[in-house]
Formats: C-alpha cells, structure tokens, sequence
C-alpha cells in the first residue's frame, strides 16, 4: 500500500517520486497516522474536488480496517476446545491486551483481508488514472 501512496503523491507533486517518497516514508510515522499525513497532500492539492473526494473515501475506509489489521495481527489467535457431553468442539479464539477472549472465523479475516484488497485495488486505479492524465513527459507526450 505504501508504495501507491507513493506512487499518488508523486501525481500530487507533478512527478517529484523524491519528494513523494518522503512524504510517505519519512515524514509520516505509520499506519493511520501515514494515511492521515497522506490525506493532507491530498487535501492541498491541484486536483478536483471530485479527485480528493475519491482518494480520500479510499483512505478513510483503509484507516477504519487498519484497527481490525492490528487487532489480528497483535492478538494471538488459539484454538479453544470445550466439551459438551460426549462431544469435543473447536473455535478460534482471539486474545485481547487485557485478557479478553473473543470468537473470531477464517471467514471474518478473509473478509478482512479482501476489504483491504479492494482499497488496494481501487487506490491503483485511481493513481493510474491521475498520472495518465496529470504527468507528461519532458518531450509533452503523455507518460
């Protein structure tokens, strides 16, 4: 992901892949605070209202996955067996910070993970289309 935020600012900043790379790496810390900081190059920006509105709904919704990603990836995930009379049954079990056990699928993470997928997806899309329409090359032609 963070080399299409790249690959965005770089549009952003009429081709300047330099200063988009630190925009994106170094002067943003990680996870939702990069988006956030990405989000604010995106909000000076030259491009439409229609252009900031779009990457900008892509990036929030990546901002509200991101506490669900860190929530699969910093609580470990058991199997939990109970019995029930003369039957053994299975889940798997997330473990919170405090302690909290709670249910989770392979269904909810794949779920999860597709969500991601398609912001990804749509964030290539739309950094496609700006540089094909923003960036020419030195010559005028288009990229």
């Amino acid at each position: 992901m963070d080399h299409i935020l790249v690959d965005l600012a770089s549009v952003i900043l009429n081709g300047n892949l330099e200063a988009a790379r630190q925009h994106v790496f170094q002067t943003a810390g990680a996870g939702t605070e990069r988006l956030r900081r990405f989000d604010r190059i995106v909000g000076s920006s030259d491009l439409s209202a229609d252009e900031r509105r779009a990457i900008m709904a892509v990036t929030e919704r990546l901002r509200s996955l991101y506490s669900t990603r860190n929530d699969i990836v910093h609580s470990p995930i058991v199997m939990a067996y109970s019995v029930e009379g003369r039957r053994i049954s299975s889940r798997l079990t997330k473990i919170s910070r405090e302690g909290k056990q709670r249910d989770v699928s392979l269904s909810t993470i794949r779920k999860h993970a597709n969500d991601v997928g398609k912001c990804i997806g749509k964030l290539e899309e739309l950094a496609t289309e700006l540089a094909e329409k923003y960036l020419k090359e030195p010559d005028g032609h288009d990229q």
